[in-house]
């Protein structure tokens, strides 16, 4: 997992308010700074000089487009910084994925041991079916984490939204 840097310049383009709000406004969409003056409030000479500095310790960048618009998004850094849990989630929801399909591999033997006992029978008549439990085990225990994931990824989303 990528650990988001903090170096000095990046505390300091964090400690203004206005920053935080250019941040808050640029996690909805990327916007011109024509509509970020027109909804924080700052002239376009004020809020170009906060642009500036955000786009120096890299939490957004400036997107020149093909109309001679410019705008500016959030980078990758930026939206770590407003959004760790973001990462966390994805993490679990890909090992709920994992956990998911090794319980589903070991159920199948289960139902396969099942079908080629009764085709057995069917055969050669009565037979002892003997049940591979280690199977049944991995099964559950594959499951019981798959659950234990959904649920943590679930927690965190829910505890884990911050507003600065």
């Amino acid at each position: 997992m990528d650990k988001i840097v903090l170096d000095i310049d990046t505390f300091k383009a964090l400690a203004s308010r206005t920053r935080l709000n250019i941040l808050k406004k640029l996690d909805e969409r990327q916007k011109t700074i024509t509509e970020l003056s027109q909804e924080i409030g700052l002239s376009k000479a004020t809020l170009y000089e906060h642009l500036t500095i955000l786009a120096e310790v890299g939490l957004i960048k400036r997107i020149e487009s093909k109309n001679k618009w410019v705008y500016y998004k959030l980078t990758i850094k930026g939206i770590n910084i407003l959004h760790p849990e973001k990462k966390k989630i994805a993490i679990l929801l890909s090992l709920s994925f994992l956990f998911l399909s090794f319980s589903f591999i070991y159920f199948l033997n289960i139902i396969k041991d099942f079908y080629t006992h009764f085709s057995y029978i069917k055969s050669y008549g009565y037979t002892p079916f003997h049940l591979n439990y280690l199977n049944l085990f991995a099964g559950t225990f594959f499951s019981c984490l798959l659950l234990l994931s959904l649920s943590l990824s679930y927690i965190i989303k829910k505890k884990s939204i911050i507003y600065v």
